[in-house]
């Protein structure tokens, strides 16, 4: 009995020793493989931080080109151009264009049409006009027969109506709504009416000229509730300028009179006047910029003098552009003011342009083939010459591309060096 417990012992001492090395053996495993994990995930750290680095370096270089590329397109001056597209090969004089939303306007003596930036028509209207004048603003348009009687609502999409009238045509202006102010030739009693796009009659203001002077510019709000109209007025030999509000949504109904300010100038002429927008109007003279505020009864605003000749005046959105002619000195500078008087840009001229529009913050200055581009940060984008005369300019999407109208068609171009 003593024996066989003695074997037993020994038996279990065997199987205690047996299982310890095995234990032993996989817990030696189980570190030689968490070593193993250990180094792999050490290079798989070193791999990402590798990876961050380059990425890191990779994102440097992106960003220092592009920086540079901005700077070279932003601020560099470019000479050249190429031709990257003839959209059509048409003769194109004896019309005239103008650029209006992301179309192109075609009119002239006996019609208007609506083309797309490639050319293509999108409309036509047919009429005849000895001399049409054109008014555009953001989305509405009107063009008029100057002298006659003829006008003709229009948008991008097509025509929205037409007007007759019953006295020549001498001044107009139209809203964004499609209200067309106008005024209207008589000696001694011109008229100042206002129309729907579809031509019905809305206002009719005669004026005798003897007390109120001759109207010699009309303008209406984008609303068409607000009209502005300049009256030149001659009093013991001198020239004065008076200008008068209207407001259609307010009347006096004792004198039915829609007039809610006015303001008169003495020994100042004023012949251009505008709305911008429906709570701000302008009014340029000889030798200052007035502004004007308020939606209801505007009030008179900024004044800025002018201490030089305005050749011409420009705008776009919230920006008024002159070109001014240097006293004492040759050439000329072009100037612009923000909506509220604010200076933003002056640069001097040594070429004289008799074309200036601006789009966006770019200024285009061009006179028969010759061409300047100045951004409103006072860049030069642009000074050279064109292969034919520029009828109009304007941008196009894409790294400095433009549409160019000559009298071989519509062209698409690029700046280059």
């Amino acid at each position: 009995m003593k024996q066989k417990d003695i074997e037993n012992g020994d038996i279990v001492r065997l199987e205690e020793d047996t299982a310890q090395k095995i234990v032993d053996h996989i817990i030696t495993e189980l570190h030689d493989s968490d070593t193993e994990i250990q180094k792999m995930r050490e290079k798989i750290r070193k791999y990402k931080r590798k990876r961050r680095i380059l990425a890191a370096v990779f994102l440097t270089l992106a960003v220092v080109l592009a920086i540079t590329a901005y700077w070279y397109i932003a601020f560099h001056t470019f000479t050249k151009v190429r031709i990257v597209q003839n959209y059509q090969e048409q003769q194109y004089g004896g019309s005239n264009y103008k650029v209006f939303a992301d179309s192109v306007i075609k009119y002239s003596k006996d019609g208007i049409s609506m083309l797309n930036k490639r050319g293509k028509e999108k409309w036509n209207q047919s009429y005849q006009m000895a001399t049409p004048m054109l008014i555009l603003r953001e989305k509405t348009g009107v063009i008029a027969d100057n002298g006659g009687n003829h006008m003709i609502v229009f948008e991008e999409k097509g025509v929205r109506g037409e007007i007759e009238t019953n006295l020549p045509i001498e001044k107009v202006d139209v809203s964004e709504q499609g209200i067309v102010a106008a005024i209207l030739k008589e000696e001694m009693h011109p008229k100042v009416v206002c129309y729907d796009a579809e031509g019905n009659l809305l206002v009719e203001h005669k004026i005798a000229v003897s007390s109120s002077g001759y109207p010699v510019e009309v303008s209406v709000s984008d609303n068409g509730k607000l009209l502005m109209v300049s009256y030149l007025q001659i009093e013991n030999n001198q020239v004065n300028t008076k200008v008068v509000y209207y407001n259609f949504d307010r009347r006096d109904d004792e004198t039915h009179d829609y007039e809610v300010f006015s303001k008169a100038y003495e020994n100042e002429i004023i012949p251009e006047c505008y709305f911008i927008g429906n709570e701000t109007s302008v009014l340029i003279s000889d030798n200052s910029m007035k502004f004007f505020r308020g939606k209801e009864q505007p009030k008179p605003g900024e004044t800025i003098k002018i201490e030089k000749k305005i050749k011409s005046v420009f705008r776009h959105e919230k920006y008024i552009g002159m070109l001014l002619k240097n006293e004492g000195k040759e050439g000329y500078e072009l100037r612009v003011y923000t909506i509220r008087g604010k200076q933003v840009f002056s640069e001097n001229l040594n070429k004289e342009y008799s074309n200036a529009v601006m789009y966006g913050k770019e200024i285009f200055l061009y006179n028969l083939n010759q061409l300047c581009v100045y951004r409103l940060n006072g860049t030069k984008r642009f000074e050279g010459e064109l292969s034919e005369n520029i009828l109009q300019i304007a941008p196009l999407l894409g790294l400095n591309k433009y549409l160019v109208i000559n009298a071989d068609g519509m062209k698409e171009i690029q700046f280059v060096q």
